[in-house]
């Protein structure tokens, strides 16, 4: 990540790009690893009073050391006054204070218990598209009891074009787990856009065949050729690989009996590694899947998609606060 420099480079620009005007609000989020970082920059650099930024200790990165680095550039940019800090904990203050709070991952869950203190106008922007709310993020039937807009972010929106990412996502998965995708006959696994796109992308790469489907049947058959599957199935809650769960989708000795060589390359599915590995299967990334959870987000392609839809997410918030339509904010509640 260096020093930064970029990053806000990259920031302010997208600011003027998509006009994010915050003057006078507070903006309750977070601050985490890699690009998600910023998060608190954007907001304070678009013109917000003040911005709580909470985080929590976790194996990916040690939270006092991320915060002072982060005091550090909020001085280098003159916004120490703007922004503060929580370390473990969830002051009733900010939350209660707060006009904008964004459901990022150490602001989860957005539950009652929580949302019984926000504002009368507070409001919920989603970092990603509305079709992709997860239940267990945000009770979006209190929202709607207490009238609290909610706005999913359309990340195919022109000046941003974010869910496009997902294709070069697949691809560096793919190279990663050491295919080659040209040539090579890729099943997609998956029924929604992540599929789609990702399938559109190993054909522009020259994959020898894709087949995008979710009909165990046919998959089956077709794995019996194939180099790879690539599970991408972004609501399926079921276990997607397991001999020893019943509701499996598919069952280990299934698709080793359709090809034992075959790679399996995940971005969501849930599954045990260890499982899967012990029955001599080939799995990239090396980590348990879990659903409805990207097994790598796209930070991992660089800093565009990441920064675009983290400043896209805020102006969400501005157009919901503002009651305001635009095709970015995809209203919700």
């Amino acid at each position: 990540m260096g020093s930064g420099a970029k990053e806000i480079a990259f920031i302010k620009d997208a600011i003027k790009n998509l006009e994010i005007d915050l003057d006078g609000l507070t903006v309750l989020t977070e601050i985490g690893s890699n690009y998600y970082f910023f998060l608190p920059f954007i907001a304070a650099l678009a013109g917000a009073r003040s911005v709580y930024a909470w985080t929590a200790s976790n194996r990916y990165f040690d939270c006092d050391a991320l915060v002072g680095k982060a005091r550090s550039l909020a001085e280098e940019l003159s916004l120490e006054h703007k922004i503060g800090f929580a370390v473990n904990e969830r002051p009733l203050a900010h939350i209660r204070n707060a006009d904008i709070i964004t459901n990022s991952g150490f602001i989860r869950p957005l539950n009652e218990e929580f949302l019984e203190h926000c504002k009368e106008d507070v409001v919920i922007p989603l970092m990603f598209e509305a079709w992709e709310l997860r239940g267990s993020d945000i009770d979006i039937h209190y929202c709607r009891k207490r009238k609290i807009r909610v706005g999913g972010t359309w990340e195919s929106h022109p000046s941003i074009r974010v869910f496009e990412s997902v294709g070069p996502l697949a691809i560096k998965l793919a190279f990663e787990a050491g295919l080659e995708v040209y040539q090579d006959k890729i099943l997609v696994w998956s029924d929604d856009e992540f599929g789609k796109v990702s399938a559109d992308y190993f054909r522009n790469m020259n994959a020898g065949e894709v087949l995008l489907t979710t009909d165990k049947r046919v998959a089956l058959e077709y794995l019996e050729e194939a180099d790879c599957i690539y599970f991408c199935p972004n609501h399926e809650k079921r276990t997607i690989i397991s001999n020893t769960d019943s509701d499996a989708i598919f069952t280990i000795d299934e698709l080793k009996k359709a090809n034992p060589f075959v790679t399996i390359v995940h971005l969501y599915g849930k599954f045990n590694l260890s499982e899967l590995e012990e029955n001599g299967l080939s799995v990239y990334p090396r980590q348990d899947g879990r659903a409805e959870y990207m097994s790598k987000t796209l930070t991992h392609i660089g800093m565009r998609p990441t920064l675009n839809l983290l400043c896209a997410g805020l102006k969400v918030g501005q157009l919901l606060y503002a009651n305001e339509n635009n095709d970015l904010k995809q209203l919700i509640s």
